[in-house]
This record gives structure tokens, sequence and C-alpha cells, in this order.
């Protein structure tokens, strides 16, 4: 009997996985990015035992994604921006299995996620358990990211029958995960998932998954500004321009987080059942909210803006309406 491609490559990447061998460590920031400590995942209480990160800050735990590190895929920049806002900001770095050898290898680190996310929920129940705040703890995850924290989320619950606060995905990755190869990151995952969809014709999830989906640029296929020839100036994921016209969309996720970080409202979105509803009836839809400031317990639901090509991304109240 012909087994289906998604049973060989779960069959694969199982195979694969018991051979592993590699780890993953956190690396904290307090009040710069020069001044840091990096733990293994198993010592993550260190960074809250220590003194170092304060538990009674909110807490930013930041993920990269497929083939990426702690200094690329924009992962620096939305240190620097927690930290401007007074946070403390945790980076993983689980480099080497995002980008397991032979690489790249990406459904190797797709499988990776589950493991990653299961270990990652258990740091976080002891780091709770040391005195990290739940109510002060945020997930980001960048592509594979999202589902890293997505599953550690799910993880953190069933230990500790308690839910996480805030979880917010960068475009969580597709292949792999839709259909569902490898567990996708679903609306209960936290109290809060918040979706930011840049790529959904791509490599990013078409389907709904947060408690709030944000849709940026929904009528067109890609992002605004990743329309250029191989030759154009998008760079978002490495310094190759063919790498970067594929990637551009996918990567502008975590760019346009950076800037909701650090510029007041730039980026409001209007609320509507679908992106043909918002299209056909934005004049007359009037629920907004400002990007991240009004995403809270009360006001789940799809959401869509336009962006401008190139930064400052966010239009304000110009961008709740389609550009056509």
């Amino acid at each position: 009997m012909a087994l289906n491609i998604s049973t060989i490559i779960v069959f694969l990447v199982a195979v694969l996985q018991l051979t592993r061998a590699e780890s993953w460590e956190l690396i904290g920031y307090n009040g710069t990015r020069d001044n840091f400590m990096a733990v293994s995942w198993e010592n993550a209480t260190q960074l809250i035992t220590s003194g170092f990160i304060n538990g009674n800050m909110c807490v930013v735990f930041i993920w990269h994604g497929f083939m990426g590190t702690p200094n690329t895929q924009f992962v620096p920049e939305l240190v620097d921006a927690y930290i401007k806002k007074g946070c403390s900001p945790i980076a993983a770095d689980w480099s080497s299995l995002a980008n397991p050898n032979p690489s790249p290898n990406y459904w190797q680190a797709a499988a990776n996620t589950e493991t990653v996310g299961k270990e990652f929920g258990e740091a976080l129940s002891s780091m709770t358990a040391a005195g990290l705040r739940r109510d002060k703890i945020t997930l980001v995850g960048i592509s594979l990211g999202g589902h890293v924290c997505g599953f550690a989320g799910h993880v953190y619950e069933i230990l500790t029958s308690f839910k996480l606060d805030r979880i917010i995905a960068l475009d969580a990755a597709k292949p792999g995960f839709d259909p569902e190869i490898f567990r996708c990151i679903t609306s209960t995952d936290a109290h809060i998932v918040l979706a930011i969809k840049t790529d959904p014709y791509g490599l990013g999830l078409c389907k709904d998954y947060g408690t709030h989906n944000v849709n940026f640029n929904p009528t067109s296929i890609k992002q605004p500004g990743c329309l250029g020839s191989l030759t154009g100036p998008v760079t978002t994921f490495s310094n190759s321009n063919l790498t970067d016209l594929v990637y551009c969309s996918h990567g502008r996720a975590a760019r346009y987080f950076v800037e909701m970080l650090l510029y007041n409202c730039t980026m409001i979105a209007k609320k509507a059942n679908s992106t043909s509803e918002w299209v056909l009836f934005a004049k007359i839809l009037k629920y907004t909210i400002c990007l991240i400031r009004d995403v809270v317990l009360g006001n789940p639901g799809n959401f869509y803006l336009t962006t401008n090509a190139y930064p400052l991304y966010g239009k304000g109240e110009d961008g709740t309406y389609p550009a056509f």
C-alpha cells in the first residue's frame, strides 16, 4: 500500500529526531544589547534567580525563524525596541535546530518546533515558579518561531493549568503546518494570540490562527515594496537579492512589528468579517484598532490595513482603507 507524502515526511523527520544532540539557549538583555546573559534552556531560571532579569517587569521572549540567529531576521531591532519600552527582552538561540544539517533542511527545522516548543514550555513553567510573573510574559515568534511559541503556550497550560497572556506570531510559517503535518499555532495557545499576516499567498499561513488576525495589504499578492526586480533594493533575511525577493513579504511582518513598537499608532487597522467585506464596506465600517495598543481581550476578530512601500510603513487612518 502506497504511503502518502505527508506520512513519509513525518517518518523521516521522526527518525532524524532520534539522533538529535543540539540544544538551545536563552539570551537575556538588561538595559542594552551589550549587557547580556546567556543560559541553556535547562538553566533558564538563572535569569530570574540571579536578578539579571526583573520578573516583575514586562518580559518578552523573541524567537527567530528558519536559518535565523539572534543577530538576524530583525531580532536585534526587536530587542532594542522592547528595551526602549522598558521591558526585559530575552532572545532564543535555537539556530542549530532552526538550520539543521545538512543545510538547508527546512523539514527537520519544522519538526524541531515541537521538541523545542515543549522544552520552552517547561522552561517557562520553571521560570514562573522561580518568580517570573505570568501576566508579564509575551512570546514573539518569527515564522517558524511562531509555532515554537504556540506549542510552548500549549505545554505551559498543561503543566500549570494557566494560560500565558500573549503570543505574537510574525507571519507564522505555512509549509508543513497547513496542511498540518507538524503542530500549528492556534488561537487557544494564549489568552491573546496576535497573528501578523503578510505573506498568505507564499510562506505564511493563510488561515486564521489568532484571536486577533491582522491582515496587511490583503488584496495584493506581495507587500508594497516587494515587487521589485532581482536587482532592486529589497532586503530582508539575507544579502542575496534572489532570497530577498522570495522572502520579502514574509519578512515584512517583523519590519512592521518593529515600527508598531517604536511609533505610536502609525498603523491602524479596521475590523471586518472578511477581506471582501473590508474592500466593499471600508467606508462605513467603524471599528478600528491602533496596533498594538488596542489588541486586548475584549476585541478579537479579523483586522485589515494597507501600508506604504517604505518606512514609515504606517499610513495612520488612511491605512484603514483598501488601496486600488
